[in-house]
């Protein structure tokens, strides 16, 4: 006997989305004679539809925010490219000019960490 279909519900929001706006249309285009008024212990298709339409709307917006941001970080990198390579040129000049006072570099902005000096290990107990 051969088995039974599959039939995938997407847990991507924007593909759910699309699919219930494809659920609804059918439902409105078949009106009285849709079978999902049949459903009982959920919201109408009728009462739901409009959320999916609203839901379709509030992901294409999402969908426009996430090209503008592709966008904006590509425009971002490149300031990057420039703005990295100086800054560590910048960090390395003032580490040979301020080679005897590292902290100097905190007047240009700069965090400078300073690590405690590490203990030489002293004899160890004495064996009896």
């Amino acid at each position: 006997m051969p088995r039974k279909p599959r039939i995938i519900i997407p847990d991507n929001p924007a593909e759910l989305f699309k699919l219930a706006g494809l659920i609804y249309a059918q439902h409105q285009k078949l009106g009285t004679k849709s079978p999902l008024h049949a459903l009982e212990e959920l919201p109408s298709w009728d009462e739901a539809g409009p959320k999916v339409v609203e839901a379709q709307e509030i992901q294409a917006e999402i969908d426009k925010q996430e090209k503008n941001l592709k966008i904006l970080y590509g425009k971002r990198q490149q300031h990057d490219d420039v703005v990295r390579p100086q800054t560590r040129g910048t960090r390395d000049l003032l580490t040979g000019v301020y080679s005897q006072n590292l902290r100097r570099l905190g007047e240009f902005g700069f965090e400078v960490i300073e690590e405690p000096e590490h203990k030489k290990p002293g004899p160890g107990p004495a064996k009896p």
